[in-house]
């Protein structure tokens, strides 16, 4: 066996490897609009916490420390389906979010994104990289096109990049709650070469997933966890995809006579 098939090998066996380990995995979940607090779903839970006021690692309790009432609903569930599914052993959250926002406070100057700021200022100083940082569309406004509102959900991903170690990011269809129910999809391709891939597509989960047009019921949280989980497994599974496709087209561009 040539040493460049080797070496192609050892790659693929070390992505594998990585994939496979159990870890802490620490997630920064920017959500657009807010909900009703939830803070009877909110009590500490063994192996979950978040990353409070100072940057440190503390228990969850009854809020999101940087989020205006984030819905624990959400992501306590979450947090108990990854380490179920052995994904992780802890999962620590970062929520960022204000209460009622569009995706216009998460632009230059508006209230969730100097929110985002001052968290991020803070989590670098423990030097915190993120696994993953989600984006949860919720109230898209009906005078936003698609176009503008991908490119407003793609600013917000930069800056979050340039501000912060992350590695994926995984974006969900925007719920809709508008009365006209005209739902707007992220319909853009989110392109694995910058580490941006699709997450669950929230506006399919029914009426029997949903207390009112706009909000989900129990069985509707639990579903949405198990959709998250899915979509970080099908993000790992694109990601390793695209690296074993790049280093064999490295290698077979650099070393072309060897595999003709």
């Amino acid at each position: 066996m040539s040493s460049v098939v080797k070496v192609f090998l050892i790659l693929v066996s070390v992505l594998a490897m990585h994939a496979a380990q159990s870890r802490d995995m620490r997630i920064l979940a920017l959500q657009e609009g807010g909900v009703a607090c939830k803070n009877d779903l909110m009590n500490d839970m063994e192996n979950i916490s978040q990353i409070g006021p100072d940057g440190q690692e503390v228990a969850v309790a009854s809020n999101f420390e940087w989020s205006d009432c984030n819905d624990g609903a959400v992501l306590m569930p979450l947090g108990e389906e990854l380490i179920k599914s052995g994904l992780a052993d802890r999962v620590i959250f970062l929520p960022v979010g204000v209460e009622g926002g569009g995706v216009e406070d998460w632009q230059d100057g508006g209230r969730a994104i100097e929110k985002l700021k001052l968290a991020l200022t803070k989590a670098n100083v423990n030097n915190t990289r993120f696994d993953y940082v989600f984006w949860q569309g919720n109230m898209v406004s009906a005078d936003v096109a698609p176009n503008e509102y991908q490119q407003s959900i793609s600013k917000v991903l930069k800056s979050v990049k340039l501000q912060t170690n992350a590695d994926k990011f995984i974006i969900s269809s925007s719920v809709n709650c508008q009365a006209n129910d005209t739902l707007k999809k992220t319909t853009l391709r989110w392109d694995p070469l910058y580490n941006r891939f699709p997450g669950p597509d929230l506006q399919a989960l029914g009426d029997d997933y949903r207390a009112d047009h706009c909000n989900f019921n129990q069985r509707g949280y639990k579903k949405m966890a198990q959709l998250w989980v899915q979509s970080i497994s099908e993000a790992e599974t694109l990601s390793q995809r695209y690296q074993k496709e790049s280093v064999l087209y490295y290698f077979k561009k650099k070393y072309k006579t060897l595999f003709n």
